[in-house]
């Protein structure tokens, strides 16, 4: 609507007889004048702009103003304007134009000295906006618009409509459609498009995209939406994935690239006159690739479900044909070529018209634990033993058997304990707890004879261990047996013991437990490539050991000879040993097998010895033999694991965790609270405080039953877009001057101009101050008074003779006296790890000076020169270190010192 066409006043001539208007043409035109009034509209202004007038030349603040020129006296208190610039008032005639909403309208009439103007009618004009006039270039806020009653009723029915509708009326608009929103909306928002789509807000409550749409009507701000469920800790609510993979490598076209099979099906032919490999296919989930020792290899995530067929590797399974005779003719008895590599095919998923050929590679496929070992820990690395070409396999312990304590062993006795001395047991990252046990032997006990496997104590009827009587020990309160009153329970790795004595000293003991660390799961992490062969699988042996004569180097070698009974089967005759060929074999009464491995480490307060790349086994009751140190222990306990592994192309990994959801953390995961931790609330991150917006928000879009955090959004407001500056003249700005704001600064000083007390500079009262004008700074002030430098020269009777010069002394250098670098010698020429880098080429290169005369002047040091109290201008290290010098033997890492002359020649250590 916003301009009526059909205007009463432009039918008038029509309407009025033909001998009306021309005997009266006055009435014509006040009738048709009439009317335009009846159809314009008033505007009200505000912020009326100033008009450009010419000042008098008076200190009197004045203008040159109009009293009343014409008849009727209308223009009386008028100014008149400076037409150079050309900014005056409202005028009669003139088109204005809104700055914001881009409508205009013609004014019919002008009030400026009441800030009023009257206007044809436009609806759109936008209360709040400024208004331009086209001739007089005059400005004006609408404060308020209002249609002539009459224009009023011509359009009322399309005042119903808010695009055609009055700017004042939008509040009508509101409280029908925006009820719950508030009224402070923000002031560049749409209000009329809003308003048409405010069934978009209602229907999105409760939602993400409700609450920004909100908040950019109240603050054109978008704000962030944080539902606190996300970090809340769910049992079960972990993620698990395990996926279907097939590792491949390029063959063909050599620059393609395999990333671009994702979401494309593989395709594995059948190969003519073989019987083993068929059809294949697979769809493409996803695409992981890595360079292993130069081959790029391509790990193809297959969608679950996708695979038909069987996908053989291209290198291990070759072309069988259905006879034995090796060849396939033609019917003409032309040979065919047998293809001898079985390949994948898929379509480049960027061009259809290139083929990506792939060789499928064989990978590890599971691992099956025929024995689980001992004391091993989650995240154990497992050796893999490559027989074949196979590479990049990677295999850890996922998780161990927990158990209980079976028994204590006293590995040294000690002195002075008492039967009842409690164990201390320290559970820290064992997970397990409720060990209990005391010293329950002392002063020694019977043991049945024989090795350590068959070792045991005597046992009376009622199960207490057989001692010995007062009478026949030492009385010496040795530990002889430690009771285990409760083996607890969870243990994945032995705790370390303590004992709590009042007077015993020097006992040491440890736990046994040999189901506790067994090897329950594996996992792979990585499932290698080109395993053609099953590889073997071997562990670190975890050995439980007593008797230790000393400490165990790391990397040394260990040793244990196991020595076994050679027994012959008995015939009537006599016993012997027939080799292949039926010759005797030479009877041996005793057959030796030895035991390798290199220490990994020894936890001395469990007594476990681990050891890797073993060769043999390791059997209890034997010696182990360090290789460097000479240290020995017996084996208590050598419960090795036992891993087999299985090959295939495609198979499934382990699986794995893909979020943090279930798990609990300190750090991203917190208890249910049912208030701020639930399923029910919300948090809304915005540059306003909650308590602007609370009432508002609960009012509009808010769920019931939910509970709304406020959080404000740091963020500053300020415009740091570069402003200019004004030109001030007799006290009149100019704002179409456009000058920046950084000639100010640059035609100012600023920094502080230096002098001293006594070069004809006089120090400026206001020498503190920042910014100062050009004309303060004069060439005899100053800011800052700067320090003079001396030389000082003292005089002094002492002299002393230097390579025959009498040197007077007193000259003030750095460093110190050549007697001085004589005496710290030895920690100058330190060659240890805080090696002060000073050599006898560096004192080499220290020369006499001061002296003012030549020589010595200038010269080298000689050993008199060391012998003396000449300062020098060499600074001893702040850290030192002291070793013995020894010359002529190798101490020196080049050139030993040399003496010519009674002068010192120095080479570099």
């Amino acid at each position: 609507m916003a301009i009526n066409d059909k205007k009463i006043s432009n039918l008038v001539s029509r309407q009025l007889p033909e001998f009306i208007q021309s005997q009266s043409p006055a009435l014509l035109e006040f009738v048709k004048q009439y009317y335009t009034l009846l159809e314009s509209a008033q505007i009200t202004l505000t912020n009326v702009g100033e008009i450009d007038q010419i000042l008098l030349e008076t200190e009197v603040e004045g203008f040159v103003q109009l009293n009343a020129t014409d008849e009727f006296g209308n223009d009386e208190g008028d100014y008149i304007i400076d037409e150079q610039s050309g900014k005056g008032e409202f005028i009669k005639g003139e088109i204005v134009t809104g700055q914001t909403s881009g409508q205009t309208a013609v004014i019919l009439a002008e009030d400026v000295d009441n800030n009023k103007i009257y206007v044809s009618a436009n609806t759109k004009f936008v209360t709040g906006e400024t208004i331009n006039g086209a001739t007089s270039n005059a400005t004006a806020v609408i404060g308020k618009y209002r249609a002539n009653p009459v224009e009023n009723i011509t359009q009322l029915l399309e005042y119903i409509d808010i695009d055609d509708s009055l700017d004042d009326f939008f509040v009508r608009f509101k409280n029908k459609f925006l009820e719950t929103l508030p009224n402070n909306l923000d002031a560049t928002l749409d209000k009329k498009l809003f308003t048409k789509r405010i069934t978009d807000l209602y229907n999105a409550k409760g939602s993400i995209r409700a609450n920004k749409l909100f908040f950019q009507a109240l603050f054109n701000e978008t704000p962030e939406i944080y539902y606190p469920n996300r970090d809340m800790l769910r049992v079960s609510d972990g993620d698990w994935e395990v996926s279907t993979i097939l590792k491949v490598t390029l063959v063909t076209p050599t620059n393609a690239n395999t990333g671009n099979l994702v979401g494309q099906t593989i395709t594995q032919q059948t190969v003519l006159g073989n019987i083993v490999i068929g059809e294949a296919s697979a769809v493409v989930d996803s695409v992981t690739k890595k360079i292993v020792e130069g081959q790029e290899v391509t790990t193809l995530v297959l969608q679950e479900g996708s695979v038909t067929g069987t996908f053989l590797s291209s290198t291990g399974d070759g072309v069988a044909l259905e006879d034995d005779s090796g060849i396939i003719l033609q019917e003409s008895g032309d040979e065919i070529d047998l293809q001898t590599q079985v390949l994948i095919k898929g379509v480049d998923n960027s061009d259809a018209n290139i083929i990506i050929t792939c060789a499928v590679e064989s990978v590890i496929d599971d691992v099956n634990i025929t024995s689980g070992g001992s004391y091993f820990t989650k995240n154990d690395d497992l050796t893999i033993v490559n027989d074949t070409s196979g590479i990049d396999a990677r295999i850890v312990v996922d998780t161990v058997r927990a158990d209980k304590i079976d028994s204590i062993f006293v590995e040294t006795g000690g002195s002075g304990y008492a039967v009842g001395d409690g164990i201390v047991v320290n559970n820290t990252n064992t997970d397990g707890d409720g060990l209990i046990a005391v010293v329950s032997v002392v002063n020694g006990g019977f043991t049945i004879e024989g090795d350590l496997e068959e070792d045991g104590q005597i046992l009376l009827e009622s199960g207490n261990i057989l001692v010995m009587e007062d009478e026949t020990n030492g009385n010496l309160g040795d530990i002889t047996d430690v009771n285990v009153v409760n083996g607890g329970n969870g243990y994945t790795s032995l705790p370390s013991l303590t004992i709590n004595s009042v007077s015993g000293s020097g006992g040491e003991v440890f736990p046994v437990g040999e189901n506790i660390g067994r090897i329950t799961k594996v996992r792979i992490f990585d499932h290698g490539f080109r395993y053609e062969v099953s590889p073997t699988i071997t562990s670190n042996v975890h050995m439980q050991v007593y008797n230790l004569s000393g400490v165990f180097d790391p990397n040394e070698t260990v040793t244990s000879t196991t020595t076994y009974n050679l027994l012959l089967e008995t015939t009537d005759e006599r016993d012997i040993l027939l080799m292949e060929d039926d010759s005797l074999m030479v009877q041996e009464d005793q057959a030796q097998e030895t035991s390798t491995g290199t220490v990994v480490g020894l936890n001395t307060f469990t007594n476990i010895l681990e050891v890797k790349n073993v060769t043999g086994a390791f059997v209890p009751g034997e010696t182990v033999v360090g290789s460097l140190t000479g240290t020995t222990a017996k084996i208590l306990n050598a419960n090795a694991a036992i891993l087999t592994a299985t090959t295939g192309t495609v198979v499934d990994t382990t699986g794995s965790f893909t979020t943090v959801d279930g798990h609990v953390s300190e750090n991203t995961k917190r208890i249910q609270d049912s208030f701020y931790y639930q399923d029910y609330s919300y948090v809304v991150k915005v540059g306003e405080s909650i308590n602007l917006w609370r009432d508002e928000l609960k009012r509009a879009i808010h769920p019931a039953g939910f509970e709304v955090f406020g959080e404000v959004s740091i963020a500053t407001q300020v415009n740091a877009k570069m402003k200019t500056g004004f030109v001030r003249i007799n006290d009149i700005i100019e704002p179409d001057e456009i000058v920046e704001l950084f000639t100010i600064i640059f035609a100012e000083k600023v920094g502080r101009r230096l002098g001293t007390v006594d070069d004809g500079t006089s120090l400026r009262s206001n020498a503190t101050n920042t910014i100062e004008e050009s004309v303060s700074f004069g060439t005899n002030t100053r800011d800052v008074t700067l320090s003079r430098e001396y030389n000082l020269k003292l005089n002094s009777s002492r002299t002393r003779s230097v390579q025959g010069v009498n040197v007077r002394q007193g000259f003030i250098y750095a460093g110190p006296r050549y007697s001085t670098i004589n005496r710290f010698a030895s920690t100058a020429f330190d060659t240890t790890a805080k090696d002060s880098g000073i050599t006898l080429q560096t004192l080499n290169n220290i020369t006499i000076s001061g002296t003012g005369i030549t020589p010595p002047n200038a010269n080298t040091p000689t050993f008199e020169t060391f012998n003396s109290d000449l300062r020098t201008s060499f600074t001893i290290p702040a850290e030192i270190s002291t070793i013995s010098l020894v010359f002529g033997q190798n101490s020196f890492d080049e050139t030993p010192t040399t003496f010519d002359n009674n002068s010192i020649t120095f080479d570099t250590i």
